[in-house]
């Protein structure tokens, strides 16, 4: 059974047109995109979609040093090696301006009236990983 997209239907999303490659689409659909991660021409599986480096940035500067500590990180050590905890007014910063705003070069937003993207609200949904575990 097919799941029908309401919000794509009202903002009529071109079925026939590949949006892997569009600009508009990656810079929030994929993680690092334009920022030396996702490449289009080149695409990575593990850097499509919005993953966890998209808000804690590229973990090859911070998973060895987890890694080798084990579940014994410490959160100091991780931010030391370059690893984001965006929380607060900083996690909001992150999350509504790199991706969750009103913005015409998205149909799909642009066509949904009233859309606003509740932080508060959306900030407890989102996922909370085990301590040292990936």
């Amino acid at each position: 059974k097919q799941r029908v997209d309401v919000a794509k239907l009202n903002a009529a999303i071109d079925w026939s047109k590949d949006y892997s490659k569009d600009a508009k689409c990656l810079k929030c659909h994929a993680t690092g995109y334009g920022k030396g991660g996702y490449d289009p021409a080149n695409p990575n599986p593990n850097l499509s979609g919005v993953t966890c480096e998209a808000c804690h940035n590229a973990g090859s500067v911070y998973v060895p040093y987890m890694e080798k500590a084990a579940e014994n990180y410490k959160r100091e050590e991780a931010l030391k090696y370059g690893m984001a905890f965006p929380q607060g007014d900083k996690g909001k910063v992150t999350c509504v301006d790199t991706c969750h705003h009103q913005t015409p070069d998205c149909p799909v937003v642009a066509s949904i009236d009233g859309y606003k993207f509740d932080y508060d609200k959306r900030r407890t949904k989102a996922h909370r990983p085990k301590r040292g575990k990936w």
